[in-house]
């Protein structure tokens, strides 16, 4: 799967653009999100490494405004996170997936490392990057599989500390086209090898 798919908020201003490519070596997901948050702008770029199961290897994400930060932080699939190479992140101990505040694509990760079937259920907990704020920590979600069809399929997303669900929309390679009232898909094309 090689694609670029652009999303827009739903009821703010903001939009991004996610270039995905798979290779021999997994699939690397870079893209770049413009926003706005509390009254101010903000310009981020991320970039997501994965096995071929989708199982998040790195992550790296920098503001792009005066005086960015930067985070770049790396996993070894069994739930154990490093900061700079070397620096064990104990806090994060558990987490196998990563959701970033800014953009829907980190929903594809659980979906697609999970694959679930209609009617299961699981609990986990991911690496949450707040942005713009840049504020790391682990937090409890679930996903549970509702439907899936030729299409793509729908997904029940819970973020267990905030009481919140949405039923999210993906299409067939488990991209979201619609996170009601926060993210909408405005354009997707599949790119030749």
């Amino acid at each position: 799967m090689d694609r670029t798919v652009m999303w827009m908020q739903w009821n703010n201003l903001g939009m991004e653009q996610l270039h995905i490519e798979n290779n021999q070596n997994g699939i690397m997901a870079d893209s770049v999100v413009v926003g706005v948050k509390d009254g101010k702008p903000f310009r981020t770029r991320y970039q997501i490494d994965t096995d071929q199961d989708w199982q998040v290897r790195n992550l790296q994400i920098e503001l792009l405004n005066a005086g960015g930060t930067r985070l770049t932080i790396r996993s070894d699939k069994e739930g154990q996170w490093w900061q700079n190479s070397d620096q064990p992140i104990p806090k994060l101990g558990g987490c196998l997936d990563v959701d970033l505040s800014a953009t829907p694509f980190t929903n594809t990760l659980a979906i697609r490392r999970l694959a679930l079937q209609p009617g299961d259920s699981c609990d986990l907990t991911v690496v949450y990057v707040a942005v713009p704020e840049m504020q790391v920590r682990a937090v409890p979600q679930r996903y549970t599989c509702l439907e899936i069809n030729s299409q793509g399929g729908i997904y029940r997303y819970e973020a267990l500390t905030r009481n919140f669900s949405v039923d999210l929309l993906v299409d067939r390679d488990g991209l979201v086209i619609e996170y009601p009232q926060t993210f909408r898909r405005i354009w997707s094309v599949e790119e030749p090898r």
